[in-house]
């Protein structure tokens, strides 16, 4: 590891940097197709970003609570209790939770929300897979095309229309 273990503070730094880098580079990316699967990621990345922060925290309190001071008559529960405005570590433990629930209730409701929209939608799936098929476009192309009719009825006028395009 670039980071000793007997730095903690640093490495919970050195994590929520990476985890904020990488959380722009997602929003600015948008590497997935449905916008939905971007708003999740999103969101999933900012649910680290924020169990890092109260880590973070959390280690600084810990920190704080177990250095003893010698020129002071405080301990350092006191100290760190009027620097951080806790009054313990089950605070943090809280928020952190908090955020986890946050963040699967808004996972539950953007996947109902997909899944009620989708519902009634026709479409294509392919025969062996039961997937919908991923259709690529080339280089000058805007549109797909199908093209349907009855063998008995409409083979000669659908064949005239796929030459007329």
């Amino acid at each position: 590891l670039l980071i000793p273990d007997s730095v903690p503070f640093l490495r919970l730094v050195a994590a929520l940097l990476v985890a904020l880098m990488f959380m722009v580079f997602l929003m600015l990316a948008r590497p997935y197709k449905k916008q939905d699967l971007n708003l999740l990621a999103q969101m999933a990345h900012f649910m680290l970003v924020c169990i890092l922060l109260a880590s973070l925290c959390m280690n600084l309190y810990q920190g704080i609570t177990d250095y003893t001071y010698s020129c002071s008559g405080e301990d350092g529960e006191d100290i760190a209790r009027a620097l951080m405005g806790l009054t313990s570590a089950d605070q943090i433990v809280y928020t952190m939770i908090a955020f986890n629930v946050i963040v699967l209730c808004a996972f539950v409701a953007i996947t109902a929300m997909q899944a009620w929209k989708e519902r009634g939608l026709p479409n294509i799936r392919l025969l062996a897979t039961k997937e919908i098929p991923e259709l690529s476009l080339g280089d000058g192309q805007k549109w797909h095309f199908f093209l349907s009719h009855i063998w008995s009825s409409g083979q000669d006028q659908a064949a005239t229309i796929k030459r007329q395009l």
